[in-house]
């Protein structure tokens, strides 16, 4: 421990172990003790039992370098549908939990900036080019494919069964979560701090969809977003966590009731898709996570693995 006297003293250097200070003519150096991971943990003063967090699967990331949307098949059972991020190929890959490509099918369109995936009941895969960092373009795209069989598709091409053009209710904003529920079509808006809003796309002018509000979330930055199979949860990512809300038939919340939520160490977390009653997640790394719903309404709290042990201390 470093005692200070009334001499006036100078800092020279700090470091996580060793502290040097000036007073004087004389030099005085002084440990400092380095503190446990534990003391660093950005949750601690939350109440939860923690688990590591450790993926369940690895994507080829040459292959896959950034999947930015999941979606889970209602076809094929334990297959998963995802996409590279912006000025990647147009193509869409079929995944199994443990990362394994299956197929890779080719999209006609173009990704500028494909940011989610998201499906219907009918058949449908519906991939949004809804990316807009800069804020400064005036119309995104949706694109509605068929969904492709993934053990006979693998290296084709399909075409949209449809492109919408999307207008925005004032200015431009960036958008990177989309889900489908009853073939009405919502995208999330990533632009307000600690403010996700839905937007419902309904019919505008000269055949575009133009975007309306129709609640706020509180949700940070939402990267993604998926609608559970009985259409009464949503689920919407972000970097650091995934909010579940209970929702009406129109997409909003439901009055009085409390979100709940995971969280889990800053993984670029990028999709997330409902399979049953878990949550899968992927990030920018190519990893996918799978989280049980009963874990989230449990307050689980997912640190990195070395976290866990130190905690318990």
């Amino acid at each position: 421990m470093l005692v200070m006297t009334k001499r006036r003293c100078l800092l020279l250097s700090s470091s996580v172990t060793t502290v040097i200070v000036l007073c004087g003519a004389g030099f005085i150096t002084a440990q400092r003790r380095a503190q446990p991971l534990a003391e660093n943990d950005i949750w601690a003063h939350v109440d939860g039992v923690r688990k590591p967090w450790r993926p369940v699967g690895l994507m080829d990331t040459t292959m896959i370098p950034e999947s930015s949307g999941v979606v889970a098949s209602r076809r094929y059972p334990g297959i998963f549908w995802t996409h590279n991020d912006s000025f990647s190929a147009a193509a869409i890959f079929a995944v199994t939990e443990d990362g394994k490509i299956v197929a890779r099918v080719n999209v006609g369109a173009v990704n500028i900036d494909w940011e989610d995936i998201a499906i219907d009941d009918k058949g449908y895969l519906y991939i949004a080019d809804t990316g807009n960092n800069l804020r400064i373009a005036m119309h995104r795209y949706i694109y509605k494919i068929p969904e492709p069989n993934p053990y006979k598709d693998g290296g084709k091409s399909i075409a949209p069964a449809a492109t919408y053009t999307l207008t925005y209710p004032d200015k431009p904003f960036d958008a990177e979560a989309l889900f489908v529920r009853d073939g009405q079509m919502y995208v999330i808006s990533r632009h307000d701090k600690n403010r996700a809003r839905i937007y419902r796309l309904d019919p505008g002018d000269g055949g575009a969809l133009r975007m309306n509000e129709i609640a706020a979330l509180r949700a940070d930055r939402a990267s993604g977003a998926d609608v559970s199979g009985d259409g009464t949860s949503l689920a919407v990512c972000t970097t650091r966590q995934t909010w579940i809300y209970r929702v009406s038939k129109d997409m909003t919340p439901v009055a009085g009731a409390r979100p709940t939520f995971v969280r889990y160490p800053e993984d670029q977390v990028e999709g997330c898709a409902f399979d049953g009653e878990d949550l899968i997640l992927t990030n920018e790394k190519g990893q996918i996570f799978r989280v049980p719903t009963a874990e989230i309404e449990h307050k689980v709290i997912f640190v990195p693995p070395g976290m866990v042990a130190q905690h318990s201390r």
